[in-house]
């Protein structure tokens, strides 16, 4: 990884920085990747840009007739999602890999989306 004298680039290439102790102090705390990425996303995101903002900017299947709120910095979000994953060893599937062979990278990434979805909803909720 990228790093200044403080800082580490959480994902080669990204260009998105958090201070080493923050990581260290996440990581410590964090027994999951999903829990990883709530104290990441909350570090990395202030509150003015996690309110009235979703995950991705798509319409919600659950309520069609929701407001389409826009969505989080795209960079950043995917930076912060794909050093969670590498924080715990996960990578993406190969291609050797069985069709409907379940691969934790996967999963995890999965539940590390639905939370962080959850989050920001609860932000929106809040405002």
């Amino acid at each position: 990884l990228a790093s200044s004298e403080n800082a580490l680039e959480i994902t080669i290439g990204s260009g998105v920085y958090m201070e080493k102790t923050v990581l260290a102090a996440a990581k410590l705390t964090s027994k999951t990747p999903t829990i990883l990425a709530r104290s990441l996303f909350r570090q990395l995101f202030n509150s003015d840009e996690m309110k009235r903002h979703s995950l991705f900017g798509r319409t919600c299947n659950a309520n069609k007739s929701a407001e389409i709120y826009p969505s989080v910095d795209g960079i950043k979000r995917d930076a912060l999602i794909e050093y969670c994953l590498t924080a715990y060893n996960l990578k993406p599937p190969s291609h050797s890999c069985k069709r409907g062979q379940v691969n934790e990278y996967v999963v995890q990434k999965t539940r590390i989306i639905d939370s962080l979805n959850k989050l920001l909803r609860e932000q929106i909720a809040k405002a």
